[in-house]
């Protein structure tokens, strides 16, 4: 079509309440113009997990909250057209995972108006969660819905769709195992197909497994297991009868859905409470909880320490009231913390983890995977008024990654860990600036003038506790070539600068 659209996808993390503007870049390598109509849809996923934008709009969709400053342009030949995506999240929205796509449609060409229609489409992954602590509860919740078995012509083929049962996207991969019926011995092991992306939620993709060695005459068992960031693997078994590469009989398997496995909703007004102590004080915090859910929900109420260092600990000075409560359905129930601080507390903010895990949802136990990916956590901020107050960080680790387009060009990606070394939690931002090493030529040293790249995080909107490690992702749009690089990364928390280092690396050959 003499067109490119970039990026394909685009990940946007929001907390309620927050806008943020993404851009997609079409530029034509055309001698003629051409001409767009701008729209945003609601996506759906095919059984191979390709995105497919949807007409109209379901309740909880994000498209209404979303905006393209135009909604019809021209691309003249050799040019440049930047679209803006505004996404606004209203502060009543649910945490969760929310897909939308901008929708390009070629409606003239050359100013010829077109009898058919030519769709450029741009995926936005939207993670909507209030700000908190990470940690690492997964909050994800898969199942294998279906599990075939067929012959086709290469082999015996297998395949597992994995639904997303939950609120935020699940990413998978796996195995299937095949087991001899009878002597319940493993005699083979394919692994699944990979590449299938995400799977967002509401939506499952199938993911292909191919036997191409032949088997001896038998009845035999076949275990699919993806794992997709859950606790354990998703898992389903199906039982097939084959002679080398010919499926002599095969079943399927199938999962029922219903409101006893699908995750919990429990509803919280705020992920963190901040709150000030004195040593030797008394202080009671109460935290609602409400039960989103269409059945009665039995939950435990725990509190731990949640940060690793000593000196932030508190969890042997709190006490919760209840420990276990009955929520109604729809309705809303009160958890209280009380602290008793001892005299003595050492310098440093204190921090507590108050963990409410679904246990029963109407009559029924719910699994140690329903459990976590259902369970929800506040936590308690205490601001010690005395002692010094240390921010500081060490750098970990930076992990530079490469992604190439259709031309060849390679975008940089920057992966920043690091570790909170103070007595307080940080939300730092990051800085990263990148310049080419210089090169000599004929005995003169050639440098570019400025950064080829900088980029800077806005600071983070999850607390990281003394002891935790954090990270940031930076993206560029810029390409890198085949050199040698000079790599700064500095942190900041506010206008303090935490920590600076510098490194080289190479892409490609030099």
């Amino acid at each position: 079509m003499g067109v490119m659209f970039a990026p394909p996808t685009v990940d946007v993390a929001l907390p309620p309440g927050r806008s943020k503007t993404v851009f997609f870049l079409v530029t034509s390598k055309s001698e003629q113009p051409f001409s767009f109509s701008c729209t945003l849809a609601e996506v759906r996923q095919g059984a191979a997990g390709q995105y497919l934008p949807l007409e109209g709009e379901t309740l909880g969709s994000l498209v209404r909250f979303a905006k393209i400053p135009f909604d019809s342009f021209t691309l003249e030949p050799g040019k440049s057209q930047e679209i803006p995506v505004i996404i606004t999240i209203p502060p009543s929205t649910p945490p969760g995972s929310y897909t939308l796509a901008l929708v390009l449609t070629m409606t003239h060409v050359g100013g010829e108006k077109l009898s058919f229609q030519t769709h450029l489409v741009g995926v936005i992954f939207v993670v909507v969660r209030r700000p908190g602590v990470s940690h690492g509860r997964s909050g994800k919740y898969g199942e294998i819905e279906r599990f075939d078995v067929k012959e086709e012509k290469g082999g015996i083929r297998f395949v597992a769709f994995l639904a997303n049962r939950g609120q935020y996207y699940i990413e998978g991969k796996g195995k299937v195992l095949i087991v001899e019926k009878k002597a319940g011995r493993r005699v083979a092991e394919v692994p699944f197909q990979v590449g299938r992306g995400r799977v967002i939620p509401e939506n499952a993709i199938g993911f292909p497994a191919l036997l191409t060695e032949p088997l001896p005459k038998g009845e035999y068992v076949a275990i699919a297991q993806i794992d997709y960031g859950g606790v354990k693997p998703a898992e389903a078994r199906l039982s097939f009868s084959c002679e080398g590469l010919k499926l002599l009989s095969g079943g399927s398997f199938v999962r029922e859905t219903s409101e006893e496995n699908v995750p919990v909703v429990l509803g919280l007004q705020e992920s963190v409470v901040q709150t000030k102590i004195v040593s030797g004080a008394k202080r009671t915090v109460s935290i609602p909880v409400r039960n989103d859910f269409p059945l009665p929900v039995l939950v435990r109420a725990k509190a731990r320490d949640a940060a690793p260092l000593d000196s932030a600990r508190c969890a042997e000075f709190a006490s919760v009231n209840p420990e276990v409560l009955e929520i109604p359905p729809y309705k809303t129930k009160v958890v209280k913390v009380t602290m008793a601080f001892p005299g003595n507390l050492p310098a440093g903010d204190k921090y507590l983890e108050l963990t409410l895990t679904p246990e029963k949802a109407g009559e029924k136990t719910l699994s140690p995977e329903l459990k976590e990916a259902s369970a929800a956590s506040v936590f308690l901020v205490f601001d010690n008024i005395r002692g010094e107050k240390v921010k500081q960080a060490t750098l970990k680790n930076v992990e530079i990654q490469l992604a190439q387009d259709e031309a060849g060009n390679l975008f940089p990606r920057f992966l920043v860990s690091y570790m909170n070394t103070g007595n307080t939690h940080l939300t730092p931002s990051c800085r990263i600036e990148v310049n080419e090493v210089p090169k000599e030529q004929k005995g003169v040293v050639l440098e570019r003038v400025g950064a080829l790249i900088s980029l800077r995080s806005e600071p983070s909107e999850d607390l990281v506790l003394p002891g935790m490690e954090g990270n940031i992702t930076l993206s560029s749009q810029t390409p890198l070539y085949p050199g040698e690089y000079r790599l700064k990364v500095s942190l900041f928390e506010g206008e303090k600068e935490l920590l600076t280092q510098e490194t080289t690396f190479v892409v490609g050959k030099k």
